[in-house]
């Protein structure tokens, strides 16, 4: 079996290079592991890794067919993956089928609300930004079940007999983008999971104990001691993660100490899914955080806008502000582009790149500024192994789950910790 984290498929083939397998070639690393190592993680940051695995398929020109296919082939499957893998392949013929009205239906439904009411713009360069108003959710986290494939399949067969034209309704054209897009939203989460092993068993209170079971672990590493001080809860968690668990109880068995290490690994990486990152070049005087931005030129002639649509999202009543400067591009300095593909808006961290799609909501541009600032995505994607569905673990009113979201205080008070000096 592959390493967890270097798993070698067609796809990731397709995905890196643009072009397909063959004998004797050398693979390349996965769709997931390649952009991980630009800083996402489909756990940690699902809408930016979606969103850059939707810009890589419009690049290369893969098709759906071949990502079902990756991930049947992954090193990580589960009996779900044969249960669903019929419905998965059928679904994909179909948008392969279909791809280019997909394609040209894009815009034209996205470009109103559900209800067909038409969204204010605000032209921004050459950015449309719809604007919209926060939420009044509770600042409370809920569990709510994703995009799964037995719903998906049922959406597909109300559709699969609808002849789609140019002329169709835009009532039905919502229908096919709306399967297209469910379909790229649990693809990721599958080749994740099943190619490259990501731990989509934890949950946002889960930090005390990665921490407390990664300092017992390491403690024993460093100290050449047979077993982790482990306490009840310790080994209960530890017990409950798949990932884990596989390392634990191999170490049980063979007593191969590279598998505790393994182990402090796994937990390690999964803590930094809760960290906020730090920016280098923010910097905090009194109550004001200066964030440095270099604009692309599809964004220059509207850069006094944009900068008044992230400082007003981004501000409280005690005086706390944001402040957008522009400057000269600087290896420290994130540049702000605009895509026209179909997908989301997301940032890569460590590549220092922000991504606006052409079309997007003034919320959703100050949600990248959270990342921008170092705050990762907070929802977090878990999955039933028995049931095969994920669900989504997330807080509405917090504008890092969902754009309509808010800035919290918490978010403040984290701003403050990683950026005062």
């Amino acid at each position: 079996m592959q390493s967890k984290h270097i798993t070698l498929s067609c796809l990731a083939l397709i995905l890196v290079v643009g072009f397909g397998c063959s004998k004797g070639k050398e693979l390349k690393k996965s769709l997931v592991h390649q952009l991980r190592e630009k800083g996402l993680h489909p756990a940690a940051h699902p809408e930016e890794f979606a969103a850059a695995a939707i810009q890589k398929m419009e690049e290369t020109g893969i098709t759906f067919t071949q990502q079902v296919e990756a991930v049947q082939k992954g090193d990580w499957i589960d009996e779900c993956d044969d249960k669903l893998k019929d419905k998965r392949f059928e679904i994909a013929k179909y948008l392969d089928d279909n791809y280019a009205l997909v394609r040209a239906f894009y815009n034209e439904a996205s470009a109103t609300t559900g209800n067909g009411t038409e969204v204010k713009y605000i032209q921004i360069g050459k950015l449309r930004s719809r604007v919209t108003a926060p939420n009044n959710s509770d600042d409370q986290w809920v569990t709510e079940l994703s995009t799964n494939w037995q719903d998906m399949h049922e959406h597909y067969l109300q559709i699969k007999d609808i002849k789609f034209t140019s002329d169709s309704p835009l009532k039905e054209k919502k229908y096919l983008v709306s399967l297209y897009k469910d379909f790229l939203a649990i693809i990721v989460d599958d080749e994740g999971r099943a190619t490259d092993g990501i731990n989509y068993y934890l949950t946002h209170d889960d930090l005390p104990k990665i921490k407390s079971a990664a300092e017992k672990v390491e403690a024993c590493i460093t100290n050449n001691c047979e077993r982790p001080e482990f306490t009840t809860d310790d080994l209960e968690f530890i017990l409950s993660v798949r990932f884990y668990r596989r390392h634990w109880q191999r170490y049980l068995s063979t007593n191969d100490r590279t598998r505790l290490t393994k182990l402090l690994n796994e937990l390690t990486w999964d803590f930094g899914r809760y960290e906020v990152r730090t920016n280098k070049s923010v910097t905090l005087e009194n109550l004001k955080y200066t964030l440095p931005l270099f604009l692309k030129p599809e964004l220059v002639e509207g850069k006094d806008l944009l900068a008044k649509v992230i400082e007003d999202i981004w501000k409280n009543e005690k005086g706390e502000h944001l402040k957008v400067d522009y400057f000269d591009q600087h290896p420290d300095i994130f540049s702000v582009f605009v895509d026209n593909v179909p997908g989301r808006s997301y940032v890569m961290f460590k590549a220092k790149e922000v991504h606006l799609l052409q079309d997007v909501k003034d919320r959703s541009i100050a949600h990248e500024i959270g990342h921008v600032l170092g705050f990762r995505d907070q929802y977090y994607t878990l999955w039933d192994q028995d049931k095969c569905l994920y669900s989504i673990e997330s807080n509405a009113a917090d504008i890092m789950a969902i754009s309509s979201g808010r800035v919290l205080p918490y978010h403040w008070e984290a701003l403050k910790q990683t950026y005062a000096k």
